[in-house]
């Protein structure tokens, strides 16, 4: 299992598919338990192997994380999405595919 260091935690990566629309979900696992969701989802279904990657509050600097590590990159030209009062940012996923 795919994993990256974040706030001095090592954290393993599991990929899964939000219900509805089927976007790609990462959620961080430090062992066995939940630590952090990286994305959020939103209405309308993003371009295949795209995540939108949740950096504010408690998730900021994750996106620089998942970088450096070379499991996202950014689009050229940048995407942002609104997600209630802030934007997220879309990514191209570079890690392991949902089952």
């Amino acid at each position: 299992m795919t994993t990256i260091l974040w706030h001095g935690k090592q954290l393993a990566i599991k990929p899964l598919w939000y219900a509805n629309p089927r976007n790609i979900c990462i959620h961080l696992l430090l062992g066995f338990e939940p630590y952090a969701v990286a994305t959020v989802n939103t209405k309308q279904l993003l371009p295949s192997g795209c995540v939108l990657i949740k950096n504010w509050s408690e998730n900021q600097a994750l996106d620089r994380a998942l970088l450096e590590d070379g499991l996202i990159k950014p689009l050229d030209p940048p995407i942002w999405i609104p997600c209630g009062f802030c934007d997220a940012q879309v990514y191209q996923w570079l890690g392991e595919m949902p089952i």
